[in-house]
């Protein structure tokens, strides 16, 4: 188990990274940790690990592999021995840098502080969800909030001023009594002005008005006044109607 995790992250003839594992070390650290593991798992190969599993690291050798500076390296492998990740030690004559990775530390992280983490980008990728989600509906509101200021419905006392303006003689409550059965709909459309209705009414109304019929000149409008017999009625209607 402690070497398999330990394959995982040896870089190799390349550098590899864990998304997660920057995010909770920092990107250095975890280029630093990855070299660490390449090292570790050659001198296992060469059988040069002490009983305690330290191994020799110098400095230049993590340099020419990573292109961190010895200041960058002594600042990371610090930060990772605060986490318990290794172990730094001096050995020898002259005494030479050994470390040791402990495996079960970085198992533990793993297990536990990258969770800890995955749950932590999770709650904030629900988060800008729901905030997405909400500006969404916020945006859909305010289309309709627009859309609805588009069109006022008026009272029917703004009808009858309007007529009276243009002398149409329009009945005002027919008129806001039609459209609001229709719920101030044409068809599948919201009206956006109800001016335009008024007068669209007056032009219909001149075309379905009636000219006034020019009578024959033999016909008396006073006989409209006396009383026909039912068989005199039928008569005049059709000669009214012939007439037409």
């Amino acid at each position: 188990m402690e070497d398999s995790i330990v394959n995982i992250l040896a870089n190799d003839n390349y550098i590899i990274v864990n998304r997660s594992l920057i995010k909770e070390l920092g990107l250095k650290e975890t280029i630093i940790l990855g070299e660490l593991a390449s090292e570790y798992n050659y001198y296992k190969k060469t059988k040069e690990l002490d009983e305690d599993g330290y191994f020799y690291s110098t400095i230049e050798n993590i340099e020419n592999n990573t292109s961190l500076s010895s200041y960058e390296q002594k600042k990371c492998l610090d930060n990772l021995s605060k986490r318990g990740l290794i172990d730094v030690i001096l050995k020898g004559i002259p005494a030479k840098r050994h470390i040791k990775i402990n495996a079960s530390q970085i198992i533990n992280l793993f297990t536990n502080g990258l969770e800890t983490s995955f749950q932590k980008i999770k709650k904030l990728d629900c988060e800008k969800l729901g905030t997405n989600s909400n500006n969404i509906n916020n945006n859909k509101n305010n289309k309709k909030e627009i859309y609805k200021e588009r069109f006022v419905k008026p009272t029917i006392e703004e009808i009858e001023e309007y007529c009276k303006e243009r002398n149409n003689d329009i009945d005002a409550v027919m008129f806001y009594n039609f459209y609001e059965s229709k719920d101030w709909f044409i068809g599948k459309n919201k009206i956006k002005n109800w001016k335009s209705c008024i007068i669209t009414w007056e032009r219909n109304r001149k075309q379905n008005v009636k000219q006034d019929i020019e009578l024959p000149s033999w016909y008396d409008k006073e006989v409209e006044t006396q009383t026909l017999s039912q068989e005199e009625q039928n008569e005049m209607e059709k000669l009214l109607e012939d007439f037409k």
